[in-house]
């Protein structure tokens, strides 16, 4: 059921937010040079590997490491800022989640990389991949870098979600998601 309701919400945004694709991409073209989208492998259900899209929010070819974005940096564009301010960068997922390489609701995947540091400092991490990756999931509610300051509890919300996840828990994460977003908390 809830792979049903992945595809269809992602069908209905994808189609009801097309012009919006549209211009975000003509954006990033007319104000930087480099492709219109970031790709990336991560690290998603069963472990399998999956290349995730991204509006590209960064100057082309500026290397990330770890995949981290601190508040400032200068390899961030100014539509890239504004775009991961409002989680707009995020969109282009919705084809990952047609794709069946990610939900709309579930642990964050993350860079092989940084998989296996996560492994290495909780090895129950590996559960967090009984389920797709999502969109949006407990870890992200608070932040990017609240994440990365609180890794631990981030680690324990993934596992947390994957092991009793619940239609009544997906509806309350997509809830607050809804309530970050329009707080325009990213970075």
């Amino acid at each position: 059921m809830k792979r049903f309701r992945d595809v269809l919400c992602a069908a209905i945004i994808l189609v009801l937010l097309s012009p919006l694709f549209l211009v975000i991409a003509c954006v990033i073209k007319l104000t930087s040079p480099g492709p219109v989208t970031f790709c990336q492998e991560r690290t998603g259900y069963r472990g399998k590997s999956f290349v995730i899209f991204k509006f590209r929010t960064m100057q082309h070819k500026s290397g990330r490491l770890f995949d981290i974005v601190l508040p400032g940096d200068i390899r961030v564009t100014r539509i890239g800022k504004f775009l991961r301010s409002t989680y707009l960068d995020e969109l282009p997922q919705f084809v990952n989640v047609l794709l069946g390489e990610m939900s709309l609701i579930g642990p964050r995947p993350q860079p092989p990389q940084t998989t296996s540091f996560l492994m290495a400092l909780n090895p129950p991490y590996h559960l967090c991949w009984q389920v797709r990756p999502g969109m949006t999931g407990l870890g992200q509610l608070r932040g990017r870098l609240w994440m990365l300051d609180h890794i631990e509890e981030a680690i324990f919300a993934e596992i947390g979600y994957a092991c009793g996840h619940s239609p009544k828990t997906d509806y309350q994460i997509l809830f607050e998601t809804c309530l970050v977003i329009l707080k325009k908390q990213g970075i």
